[in-house]
């Protein structure tokens, strides 16, 4: 049986293995809400490639890696072959005016 979904709200990670989801190509549902998580690096989105629904929401991120934001929310036209996202949780947090 293949792990589809990881909860993990609320933990107070300040850090999380990313690289742990590489052997979990089914996972379609991660919640890192109330963490606090600070950083999401450019690679950890191709850990995910499956995913519709990854909520980072209330952690202390304060940037986001475009490679991220072209991955899950990728134009029209670039969605061949890929599972189209459909929830992206990213609020309370601590973001950076860029």
């Amino acid at each position: 049986m293949a792990l589809c979904e990881l909860r993990l709200d609320g933990n107070l990670l300040a850090a999380f293995p990313w690289e742990g989801l590489r052997d979990m190509p089914h996972l379609h549902t991660l919640g890192l809400h109330n963490n606090h998580l600070v950083s999401f690096h450019a690679h950890t989105a191709l850990f995910l490639p499956n995913a519709t629904y990854l909520d980072l929401s209330s952690n202390r991120l304060t940037t986001l890696p475009s490679e991220l934001l072209d991955l899950w929310l990728p134009p029209p036209g670039k969605l061949a072959g890929r599972t189209q996202r459909k929830v992206l949780g990213l609020h309370d947090n601590v973001w950076q005016d860029d």
